[in-house]
């Protein structure tokens, strides 16, 4: 991968984690691709556009205002669409021919107010703005045919429908992240219940091996210090079932403790290989 495309990914993932850095850089884009287009392209000498005022430094601050207003679209979506439409009203009211920066402006905060904004307030951005673009290409001063006119407020509506899409799918995609973390707590709790019956079940199980085996020993030593003096032979093998009971006890105890500690081994194991939350 060369060092470009490193730095490009680079760029987007910060841009990801930066939200309002990477608005406010849309707006000063917007800006300096749409000043110098104000004053450099000259107007057509037909079709209406010779009704317009030619640019001026007013003209060049409410394009301004209108552009830099969308550092604010994710966080006021809304508020930014009504304050673009009425920076747009006031050019069209002064006599200033539209332009490529508002108009691109205006069509960046119909998509804003649709993809981070629930139901009603997208239906309403939506409407205002479909219903203002329309009422504008009306009453502009630049002959419109009805074809241009449907395909430019069909564009607005295509926006809008992008921007919803977009939330759609994003509300999608974080149900489904937070369904699999449910199910994950869920194996989770299931899997310390499976532990903490299975250690029932080996306390339970100690506990009647050692109950067993202690109470043979104590059968035998009672049996062996009642004929230890008439019957050495017979107390020295009850002697002997002692031994070999207790040893037998040993052992399973450590058999079953063995297997009580290599379950936790394995927890603390699973404890430590777990991922650590970020910084």
């Amino acid at each position: 991968m060369s060092p470009r495309i490193r730095g490009l990914r680079a760029f987007r993932a910060w841009l990801r984690t930066r939200p309002r850095a990477a608005d406010a850089l849309l707006a000063a884009g917007l800006l300096l691709v749409g000043l110098p287009e104000l004053f450099l392209e000259e107007l057509p000498d037909h079709s209406g556009y010779e009704q317009f005022r030619d640019p001026d430094v007013l003209n060049a601050l409410l394009v301004a205002a209108v552009t830099m207003s969308l550092a604010w679209r994710r966080r006021h979506p809304l508020p930014v669409l009504l304050f673009i439409i009425g920076g747009e009203l006031a050019m069209s009211v002064a006599g200033y021919p539209p332009s490529v920066a508002d108009v691109a402006a205006f069509l960046i905060a119909v998509y804003s107010v649709a993809a981070h904004r629930g139901l009603a307030q997208s239906a309403l951005g939506g409407v205002l703005g479909s219903v203002y673009f329309l009422v504008y290409l009306m009453m502009a001063p630049v002959d419109s045919s009805p074809l241009v006119i449907v395909t430019d407020c069909a564009l607005v509506v295509g926006v809008w429908v992008l921007g919803r899409n977009l939330r759609l799918r994003r509300a999608y995609f974080a149900e489904l992240e937070d369904r699999a973390a449910r199910l994950e707590r869920a194996r989770g709790t299931d899997a310390r219940a499976a532990r903490i019956e299975e250690r029932s079940r080996i306390a339970r199980e100690l506990h009647d091996v050692v109950a067993h085996h202690v109470s043979v020993m104590t059968v035998q030593a009672g049996a062996a210090r009642r004929i230890i003096d008439r019957d050495a032979g017979s107390a020295r093998e009850a002697m002997s079932t002692i031994e070999e009971v207790g040893r037998t006890a040993l052992s399973e105890m450590r058999r079953i403790v063995g297997v009580l500690r290599t379950d936790r081994d394995a927890e603390r194991e699973g404890r430590e290989l777990a991922p650590q939350p970020g910084p």
